[in-house]
């Protein structure tokens, strides 16, 4: 059955004929617009602005109430007053005077007192059954602080805490006569003043219920903690009490103040009209409750501060609300904002001890002194001939208190834990305020549900939040939705807490050992998996406990605290489990690593890497070699000897004559193949500078062993002429061997050294091979090849198809030697040889490497040659044949002796610009050639692209080879990219660009074979060339969508989704500083591919796991938003629910952004 709420007497009602206007809208009364009297305010409104019947969500039936009081009964934070009878008014609100005077002037005795059993009614009705039981637990848990559970760490405790005392004495400057009443006073605050989040809701801040009061005083014998609220200020008339044993206290925080709809204050003035009924209705409400105390946040007129004295109520006005709110929760008064919220409020008076008023210094003080319930506000007063000395022990105060109620409550923590007691436990975990990154993470895909959020926590302070209050909230919110859009619940998601040294994962999962409301703690070793503490409720003390503190103290570096019966690390090789409800929040320990992330164009060591290259390819020349000349001296025998048994019989003179030439000649063979041994054998290693002067040692060997091999097939051939019956024998042309004296010649190298022999006799060194030699060497070559019919050569030749010989002809050597006489060996498949080839040439070094050399003030013109804007291209062409010689080209004999026939047409583009940036930011031109003379063995296709890319030999470089579109989109943005790098170079701007060095069209037709090959490719440095092995790369969009993601098998570079899988969705953490300029790096790069109508560019990165480093840089920013890209972006937005990864330049750039910065990579402060 509804019942109605109490309602205002109407002696408390405003006469009709002080109201000529409606008290909410203003309008005036007329016949139509009739008076209507608020039943729980008594002011006057029109129809229009009051209900004539409202029923409360309770059930409870309100009539005609103005807006005003419906918004306060339907408030949450208000309880609506059931009273158990609601028969009569009668019994404590007395009817008007007839005359209408009001009932506090006539000498009426039951208007001068409330009867003594009203009285203790109102008392009793003080505390309610909850606030009893919730005292009760307060009362538990202040014991708790108080015992000496366990007396070692009791002791401990009490050491630490004094050292604390003494740290902040000497930060405040303080003498040390303060310690002593600093460590007296705090300890007495924290053991009498509690509060308690669990049962009260309180602030986790004690100092929120403590007040300190600095006095004035010769000496520090004032000084004293009192059980209640002591603060600055003096009745508001003399004549009223000055002290009141158990008064009951009323809070107004409105005064006589009414509000309007629009919640404007309107004061008396604006009502004057009204004042002397408003005043009369004012005092008989006070009259009925008859408060012995009255607190106002505002002040009242004297009239009625006259009424109020002689009614025995003490006013006090001005009041500071923060001293209000102590006060109301001293007293358990009630807080209202009218004398009209007394009627629908229960148990609205407050009560203490004693309230008086004191006088120190000439300064008045009013004392609510020892209430009911000790535990809820506390007051300090400092005496001390110095107010700014006492300032800082109050501070000084302050902080000890949360400090040593720290102390209290982490000893019941620890003891609930089972730690073994140390003598620095205490200090080992010392801190007062932390920071974190925090983060969750869906379990379900590992996507990241709220990004890498700072968290800055001062203990037992505003966000702080007590243990047992942070597991009920967390278990609560479980079964949400997760407000990112996952579509997931809250409890399939993991949260990290992450700190330099570490982070702190919280997942939950199903208990089988508490389905009540209670908190049951566990703890378990992960090394041992022995349960250090069995599953014991959670203690008072360790519910009160900082949750973050907790948290914090998985981050010390502490070796030393253990279990009492596990020897491991007493946090980090923990587990923590909660359980209530039927489920469990966990809390474990993780690495979390901090990666160096190394600058772009890094380089390393490689002289190893040469020297061993060198070696290796030396033992193979020299081997080879030595093969293919036993295997020419073998032949060269065995035609001798051949020529021996065969010339016995009858020939001719003429014949003996030609059979003695060709003995000779074989002879002569014979010994400069011997010769050409003996120097062979004599070569070291060591008389190369680099691994192309083995090359062009290796040519040079190769040409002379082709000459000895056309002399032997020419000598062979004189002696099948000859057995034919010829008469004569062409003595020339003769292949003379190579002179021993043909060292000479003005371009002749001097390193390395000629090396004497050990019979004395001096031969040539590689230097000491001219140009003019090989010159002379490649005419005789040609003069051979064109008299000697080489193509009649056996298809079956042995030392043709012999694994020596191939290796020594690899390399097209018969192509004209390059600047310096250094031989590029040339590769039809290999298009890094053929660009090292062209950029070694001399026509390359006249035009182009000549005039561009780095020194110290070469900054100014490198910057200059960028910025030109000079598009004159280098191209270059050579062939494998000279003229002379095409006609033999196809012929099966002297391309299987020689080589294929081939032409090579390079084009260079931006050929000044892209040598000055090689020059000033990588390697001098003659080592840079030396690097990319051959590519390693393998070729790798890396992602979903045609793109096929190559490392140089010392793996420093990547060739890249692209289709012609994304060639030309890249040389159509080329002058601008030079821009950009010269701000990166000269203009300390920061960049992650993977710098292009080179752009290049490759061309290759083989006449032999009838190849065609069309290259354009690109070269840029390898970005993971300084990284130790082995590495994990991905390729990252910034974007989620379901096609960045690698399948398992698949040789392709991972992406997106694998990096977030393998990182489980944590980001990569960093140093501050580096990450503040990878930041800038992205947000430079981005800006300026958003300019350039660029898309579709990634940030590859290679993590080295086991040395903790990155390598970091932007690739493939050769694409840009055409209309196509355009349509295609459309297209896919409308057939797919996930955003397409192809998109407008500016989204692309944010998309990217926001992912890199904020998702993949985070940084912790100090």
């Amino acid at each position: 059955m509804s019942k109605e709420l109490n309602q205002v007497s109407k002696e408390f009602w405003m006469p009709d004929t002080s109201a000529k206007s409606c008290a909410r809208c203003d309008k005036p009364f007329t016949t139509f617009r009739r008076r209507h009297h608020c039943r729980y305010c008594g002011l006057i409104f029109c129809s229009k602005c009051t209900s004539k019947k409202s029923l409360l969500s309770n059930g409870v039936i309100i009539n005609r109430c103005c807006p005003q009081c419906l918004l306060a009964l339907k408030s949450p934070n208000k309880k609506t007053a059931i009273l158990p009878t609601f028969a009569t008014t009668t019994d404590l609100d007395p009817q008007p005077s007839p005359t209408g005077t009001p009932k506090h002037m006539e000498k009426s005795e039951s208007a001068d007192v409330i009867k003594e059993a009203a009285e203790d009614d109102a008392m009793s009705d003080l505390m309610s059954l909850e606030d009893e039981h919730a005292l009760d637990s307060v009362k538990e848990f202040l014991g708790e602080i108080k015992s000496d559970s366990d007396p070692k760490l009791d002791a401990y405790a009490n050491e630490y805490f004094e050292q604390l005392a003494r740290e902040s004495i000497v930060k405040q400057e303080l003498g040390r006569e303060w310690l002593g009443l600093i460590i007296k006073f705090s300890k007495e605050i924290v053991e009498n003043l509690c509060s308690s989040t669990q049962f009260r809701k309180d602030s986790m801040d004690i100092n929120n219920y403590l007040r300190i009061i600095k006095v004035a005083w010769p000496d520090t014998s004032l000084s004293e903690y009192i059980n209640g609220v002591v603060f600055v200020k003096n009745i508001a008339n003399k004549k009223m009490n000055k002290r009141i044993e158990n008064p009951k206290i009323l809070i107004l925080k409105g005064g006589t103040d009414i509000y309007t709809s629009d919640k404007k204050l309107v004061s008396m003035d604006r009502l004057i009209d009204q004042e002397t009924s408003l005043a009369e209705i004012f005092i008989r409400k006070l009259e009925k409750i008859r408060p012995n105390v009255m607190i106002l946040e505002k002040s009242l007129p004297q009239n009625i501060l006259s009424e109020f004295a002689k009614m025995q109520i003490t006013t006090i006005m001005n009041v500071k609300l923060k001293i209000i709110e102590q006060i109301a929760r001293a007293t358990k008064a009630k807080i209202l904002k009218s004398v009209d919220q007394t009627s629908t409020t229960e148990n609205y008076l407050g009560t203490c001890g004693v309230f008086y008023l004191d006088t120190l210094e000439k300064q008045s003080y009013v004392f609510f002194k020892d209430p009911l319930d000790t535990t809820r506000a506390g007051s300090l007063i400092l005496s001390g001939t110095d107010k700014f000395e006492l300032k800082k022990v109050k501070e000084a105060v302050k902080d000890l208190v949360i400090q040593y109620r720290n102390i209290k409550l982490e000893l019941h923590f620890f003891i609930q834990s089972g730690i073994r007691p140390i003598p620095n436990i205490f200090s080992a975990f010392k801190s007062s305020a932390s920071q974190f990154k925090y983060l969750v993470i869906s379990n379900i895909n590992n996507s990241m549900c709220t990004k890498p959020t700072t968290q800055n926590i001062s203990y037992y302070k505003g966000e702080d939040m007590t243990l047992g209050d942070f597991i009920n909230s967390t278990i609560k919110k479980s079964n949400d939705t997760c407000p990112s859009g996952c579509e997931s619940n809250l409890s399939d998601h993991s949260t990290y807490y992450i700190k330099n040294g570490g982070r702190i994962k919280m997942y939950f999962a199903k208990s089988h050992q508490n389905p009540s409301q209670e908190i049951m703690m566990k703890k378990e070793c992960k090394a041992c998996g022995k349960s250090t503490i069995v599953t014991t409720p959670l203690s008072k003390s360790a519910w009160e406990y900082s949750f973050y503190k907790f948290i914090n103290n998985f981050f010390t570096k502490t070796d030393f605290l253990n279990e009492k019966n596990c020897p491991h690390d007493f946090y980090k090789l923990a587990k923590f489990s909660f359980h209530i409800q039927g489920i469990k929040i966990v809390f474990e320990w993780e690495e979390n690593p901090v990666y160096d992330l190394i600058p772009m164009s890094n380089s390393k060591e490689t002289t190893r890497f040469y020297a061993n290259f060198m070696r290796n390819k030396f033992d193979e020349t020299r081997s080879c070699a030595k093969e293919v000349f036993d295997d020419l001296l073998r032949q060269s025998k065995e035609m001798i000897l051949k020529l021996s048994v065969e010339s016995i019989g009858n020939e001719s003179k003429s014949q003996l004559q030609g059979i003695d030439i060709i003995r000779e000649e074989l002879v002569t063979i014979g010994d400069t193949i011997t010769s050409s041994l003996c120097k062979l054998l004599d070569m070291e290693v060591c008389q190369f500078k680099c691994h192309l002067d083995i090359d062009t040692y290796k040519r040079s060997l190769f040409l002379q062993a082709c000459s000895i091999k056309v002399s032997l097939e020419d000598t062979a051939s004189k002696l099948k002429r000859l057995k034919k019956g010829s008469k004569h024998i062409n003595k020339e042309p003769k292949n003379p061997p190579l002179s021993r004296s043909s060292s000479s010649g003005p371009d002749n190298r001097k390193s390395p050294a000629q090396t004497p022999t050990p019979e004395g006799k001096i031969y040539p060194s590689l230097s000491a091979i001219s140009s003019q030699d090989f010159e002379s060497l490649e005419q005789t070559h040609r003069n051979s090849a064109i008299s000697t019919p080489i193509d009649n050569f056996d298809k079956d030749d042995e030392f043709l198809q012999s694994e020596h010989f191939n290796i020594l002809q690899k390399g097209n050597l018969t192509l004209p030697l390059g600047y310096n006489d250094l031989c590029v060996p040339v590769e039809e498949t290999d298009s890094l040889s053929i660009i090292a080839y062209a950029l070694n040439s001399q026509r390359y070094f006249d035009e182009i490497a000549c005039n561009i050399r780095k020194t110290e003030n070469s900054a100014d013109q490198i910057e200059a040659d960028l910025l030109s804007g000079d598009e004159k291209h280098f191209k270059f062409s050579v062939s494998t044949y000279e003229d002379e010689m095409i006609g033999l080209a196809h012929k099966d004999g002297v391309r299987r002796l020689y080589g294929s026939h081939m032409k090579i047409q390079v084009t260079a583009y931006f050929p000044k610009q892209f040598h000055a940036i090689r020059e000033y930011s990588y390697e001098p031109h003659d080592e840079f050639l030396i690097s990319i003379t051959s590519s390693q063995n393998s070729q790798e296709q890396l992602g979903k692209s045609r793109a096929v890319f190559r490392k140089s030999l010392n793996g420093k470089y990547i060739l890249k080879t692209i289709d012609e579109k994304e060639f030309r989109m890249f040389i159509d943005l080329t002058p601008n990219y030079f821009r950009h790098v010269c701000k990166n170079y000269f203009h300390n701007m920061p960049s992650r660009l993977v710098k292009t060095i080179g752009a290049f069209k490759i061309s290759v037709k083989n006449y032999s074979t009838g190849r065609n090959k069309l290259e354009w490719a690109l070269l840029s440095e390898n970005l993971g060339f300084a990284m130790p092995s082995p590495l994990y790369v991905y390729d990252l969009k910034g974007t989620s969508n379901h096609k960045r993601r690698v399948k398992e098998g698949d040789t392709r570079t991972k992406m997106d989704l694998n990096f977030i899988e393998d990182f489980k969705g944590i980001p990569i953490t960093l140093a501050p500083e580096v990450k503040r300029i990878f930041d800038a790096t992205i947000w430079n790069d981005t800006l300026f591919l958003a300019k350039q109508n660029v898309i579709d560019y990634s940030l590859l990165i290679m993590v080295s796991l086991e040395h903790r480093k990155i390598a970091a840089g932007i690739i493939d920013y050769m694409e840009q938003y055409t209309f196509e890209k355009a349509i295609e972006s459309k297209y896919k937005a409308v057939i797919t629910d996930q955003l397409p990864t192809i998109t407008h330049p500016t989204i692309y750039k944010e998309r990217y952004r926001s992912q890199l910065i904020e998702s993949y990579f985070m940084s912790l402060e100090d």
